[in-house]
């Protein structure tokens, strides 16, 4: 009875000590994610203007969009970290949310680093002096999944 007894404790240990050694998938992917950003140099110094401006211009090319206004570094958010805030114009009928993924996959792809997120006013043009009702669009961009990594690539290749 006794041997049984150490025997299960000993398999316990076993388990316990084990149990850590296997890395989950988000971890796995955690780790991917900042080997990859890390690759990115960081622009803070310069208020990546010249990372924002081509992110902007990429935006720009999103089929519904208009033009990005105002797209500027932000180093520290109170939510998060660094962000691109700014505003996206759409054209009449154009779904902000639908621009959500894109526009994540197109910061993830940007030369913007550090960054976390971005945080956009969307909404379509003024007609007649009037503003429309703009929406928050908040991407935080990075790849949920490996499939999605996949999908996006590394950090910093947008051209």
């Amino acid at each position: 009875m006794r041997t049984r007894a150490r025997t299960g404790v000993v398999a316990v240990l076993a388990l316990l000590a084990f149990a850590g050694c296997t890395e989950r998938p988000i971890d796995k992917l955690n780790h991917e994610l900042a080997d990859r950003e890390a690759k990115v140099p960081s622009c803070e110094a310069t208020d990546c203007t010249a990372e924002v401006a081509v992110l902007a211009k990429a935006l720009t090319d999103l089929p519904g969009v208009v033009r990005v206004e105002k797209a500027r570094y932000r180093e520290k958010q109170i939510t998060d970290g660094a962000s691109v805030l700014g505003y996206v114009v759409v054209a009449a009928g154009v779904d902000c949310d639908a621009l959500e993924e894109r526009a994540a996959e197109l910061g993830w792809k940007s030369s913007v680093s550090p960054l976390s997120s971005l945080h956009l006013q969307c909404g379509a043009a003024a007609v007649g002096g009037v503003e429309p009702a703009r929406k928050n669009l908040f991407a935080t961009v990075r790849p949920t999944s490996q499939a999605q990594l996949k999908a996006w690539g590394d950090r910093g290749t947008l051209p």
